[in-house]
């Protein structure tokens, strides 16, 4: 039995290419000795979507406006949301020192539309919250020295 995304290729292929069931059925007899696309195996159904239909004039389109995410959220667990949050906390609080929430807001607004951390629910939004927090960390004392501030003993800052 081939594969689902080969059966699905299949009927894909046979109603584009506007095959009765008797022609269908037939098709698949004669090239194959089989009478349902279930007996096939997956080089089989390959070799029928590939070659067979190929030459009757089926064309594998995707619609236009699908488009995939780089990297599903499904994939991140709600676990590693959290810790990611936790993590981005940390930063602000060495960041932005005692009053870092609401610095950390206005980050969130512009990056996220949110007006809170906790609001964020958007993995990547959560990983540029984390890259503008390094970013502002590594830039940060260069430009308070610049001002003339300088920094205590131990301050990473």
């Amino acid at each position: 039995m081939p594969s689902k995304p080969w059966i699905i290729k299949i009927h894909v292929g046979k109603n584009q290419l506007g095959l009765t069931d008797a022609e269908y059925r037939a098709l698949l007899a004669h090239n194959f000795g089989v009478t349902s696309s279930k007996e096939l195996t997956d080089p089989e159904a390959e070799r029928l979507v590939n070659v067979v239909f190929k030459k009757m004039g089926f064309e594998i389109k995707r619609p236009k406006n699908s488009r995939r995410p780089a990297w599903p959220e499904v994939f991140y667990h709600k676990s590693s949301l959290k810790g990611l949050r936790e993590e981005i906390a940390e930063y602000a609080q060495r960041r932005f020192g005692p009053g870092w929430e609401r610095p950390l807001g206005k980050l969130c607004e512009r990056i996220a539309g949110t007006e809170r951390l906790e609001w964020v629910n958007n993995f990547y939004h959560l990983k540029e919250l984390k890259a503008a927090l390094l970013r502002l960390e590594v830039a940060g004392p260069y430009r308070e020295r610049r001002r003339g501030y300088t920094p205590a003993p131990g301050d990473p800052f």
